[in-house]
Protein backbone atom coordinates (compact mmCIF):
# COMPACT_ATOMS: atom_id res chain seq x y z
CA UNK A 1 0.00 0.00 0.00
CA UNK A 2 2.74 2.68 0.96
CA UNK A 3 5.18 3.41 -1.69
CA UNK A 4 9.19 4.40 -0.59
CA UNK A 5 8.70 7.87 -1.43
CA UNK A 6 9.54 11.14 1.07
CA UNK A 7 6.45 11.20 2.50
CA UNK A 8 4.29 9.12 5.03
CA UNK A 9 1.17 8.24 2.81
CA UNK A 10 -1.71 9.33 4.52
CA UNK A 11 -5.68 8.77 4.93
CA UNK A 12 -7.73 11.22 5.33
CA UNK A 13 -10.86 11.41 6.97
CA UNK A 14 -14.23 11.17 5.21
CA UNK A 15 -15.54 14.07 6.68
CA UNK A 16 -17.29 16.10 3.96
CA UNK A 17 -13.77 18.35 3.86
CA UNK A 18 -12.35 18.94 0.11
CA UNK A 19 -9.12 18.31 -1.36
CA UNK A 20 -7.41 19.83 -4.51
CA UNK A 21 -5.81 16.84 -7.02
CA UNK A 22 -2.82 18.16 -8.16
CA UNK A 23 -1.38 14.53 -9.96
CA UNK A 24 -2.52 11.00 -10.08
CA UNK A 25 -0.60 7.82 -11.01
CA UNK A 26 -1.92 5.09 -12.72
CA UNK A 27 0.70 2.99 -13.80
CA UNK A 28 1.70 -0.31 -11.65
CA UNK A 29 5.26 -0.24 -11.75
CA UNK A 30 5.97 3.37 -11.71
CA UNK A 31 3.73 3.97 -8.43
CA UNK A 32 6.45 5.41 -6.39
CA UNK A 33 8.24 7.14 -9.40
CA UNK A 34 5.31 9.24 -10.46
CA UNK A 35 4.01 9.98 -6.72
CA UNK A 36 8.02 11.10 -5.76
CA UNK A 37 8.19 13.30 -9.35
CA UNK A 38 5.12 15.08 -7.95
CA UNK A 39 6.06 15.79 -4.41
CA UNK A 40 8.73 17.16 -5.46
CA UNK A 41 6.50 19.18 -7.48
CA UNK A 42 4.20 20.48 -5.55
CA UNK A 43 6.06 20.65 -1.92
CA UNK A 44 4.05 20.33 1.21
CA UNK A 45 1.35 17.74 -0.43
CA UNK A 46 0.11 14.50 1.01
CA UNK A 47 -0.59 11.61 -1.24
CA UNK A 48 -2.97 8.51 -1.05
CA UNK A 49 -4.60 5.70 -2.52
CA UNK A 50 -7.88 6.01 -3.74
CA UNK A 51 -8.90 2.40 -2.86
CA UNK A 52 -8.04 2.90 0.78
CA UNK A 53 -9.87 6.65 1.15
CA UNK A 54 -12.73 7.58 0.72
CA UNK A 55 -15.51 6.18 -1.80
CA UNK A 56 -16.48 9.89 -3.13
CA UNK A 57 -12.72 9.05 -4.53
CA UNK A 58 -12.55 6.95 -7.62
CA UNK A 59 -11.37 3.93 -6.70
CA UNK A 60 -9.67 2.64 -9.51
CA UNK A 61 -8.58 2.53 -13.07
CA UNK A 62 -10.99 1.26 -15.98
CA UNK A 63 -8.30 -1.64 -16.01
CA UNK A 64 -8.95 -2.63 -12.19
CA UNK A 65 -5.27 -0.81 -11.24
CA UNK A 66 -4.59 1.37 -8.17
CA UNK A 67 -4.52 5.18 -8.12
CA UNK A 68 -2.09 7.19 -5.99
CA UNK A 69 -3.32 10.96 -5.95
CA UNK A 70 -0.83 13.39 -4.51
CA UNK A 71 -3.27 16.53 -2.78
CA UNK A 72 -3.35 18.99 -0.74
CA UNK A 73 -6.20 19.76 1.72
CA UNK A 74 -8.65 22.87 0.38
CA UNK A 75 -11.29 23.47 2.75
CA UNK A 76 -14.97 22.71 3.58
CA UNK A 77 -16.66 24.97 0.54
CA UNK A 78 -16.93 25.03 -3.05
CA UNK A 79 -15.29 28.66 -2.77
CA UNK A 80 -12.01 27.90 -0.73
CA UNK A 81 -11.78 24.62 -2.74
CA UNK A 82 -11.69 26.66 -6.56
CA UNK A 83 -9.32 29.12 -4.84
CA UNK A 84 -6.93 26.10 -4.22
CA UNK A 85 -7.70 24.58 -7.74
CA UNK A 86 -7.07 28.02 -9.25
CA UNK A 87 -4.12 28.50 -7.24
CA UNK A 88 -2.55 25.06 -8.74
CA UNK A 89 -3.37 25.59 -12.04
CA UNK A 90 -2.54 23.03 -14.75
CA UNK A 91 -4.59 19.82 -14.50
CA UNK A 92 -5.83 20.15 -10.63
CA UNK A 93 -9.45 19.60 -9.32
CA UNK A 94 -11.39 19.46 -6.40
CA UNK A 95 -13.01 16.54 -4.64
CA UNK A 96 -15.33 16.05 -2.24
CA UNK A 97 -13.96 13.68 1.02
CA UNK A 98 -17.37 11.99 1.91
CA UNK A 99 -19.32 8.50 1.61
CA UNK A 100 -21.99 10.25 -0.56
CA UNK A 101 -20.31 11.98 -3.33
CA UNK A 102 -19.74 10.22 -6.68
CA UNK A 103 -17.19 9.06 -7.45
CA UNK A 104 -17.30 10.84 -10.74
CA UNK A 105 -18.46 14.08 -9.53
CA UNK A 106 -15.20 16.56 -9.80
CA UNK A 107 -15.40 20.11 -8.83
CA UNK A 108 -13.65 21.72 -11.68
CA UNK A 109 -14.64 25.16 -10.71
Amino acid sequence: MALSVSVPISQPECDGSGIVVLRSAVTPGNYGTEIQRYLNEFPGASYLRTDHSCPSLRQSTASGDPIYAVYRPAGRTEAEICSEVRRAGGDAYGKWLDMTTDPGFMITC
